[in-house]
């Protein structure tokens, strides 16, 4: 496997949970339609993270997923660590604090949120490379 391939995996686990930290910023900032954010930044993370996975065969879409896995790991444990979201939320709020109760199990919900959307790149990422498979079967003829 080329680095490309080993980087766009990477590069999955990093967009993956970047968005989703950088998403929490903005719901709690715009508390009105936090919803939609979190519905709009979870689809159109997912398309991207789909087409990034998409390969030539599903066992490199495969390896890139399993390349991502620990990228995001650790990306989510760096973001934790450093407390993110109540850094950005001090910074751009002054005198926040920290999140109530409330507002950690609204993370903890949108964070299950955001995972189960993952289907989304799933599909994305089956259907573009079925349509790379299609297309280098039907050159090889």
């Amino acid at each position: 496997m080329d680095i490309i391939k080993v980087m766009k995996g990477m590069a999955c686990g990093v967009i993956y949970v970047s968005s989703f930290f950088w998403t929490m910023v903005l719901t709690f900032i715009y508390i009105d339609n936090s919803f939609g954010i979190i519905l709009l930044s979870a689809i159109l993370t997912n398309i991207i993270v789909g087409l990034l996975i998409a390969s030539k065969s599903h066992l490199y879409a495969f390896y890139k997923w399993l390349i991502s896995l620990p990228v995001g790991i650790i990306t989510f444990l760096v973001y934790r660590e450093t407390d993110f979201v109540y850094y950005w939320l001090n910074k751009i709020m002054r005198g926040y604090g920290n999140l109530s109760a409330g507002g950690s199990f609204a993370l903890l919900f949108y964070m299950i949120f955001y995972l189960l959307s993952f289907l989304i790149a799933i599909i994305t990422s089956v259907y573009f490379t079925n349509q790379r498979i299609k297309k280098t079967y039907s050159n090889e003829l």
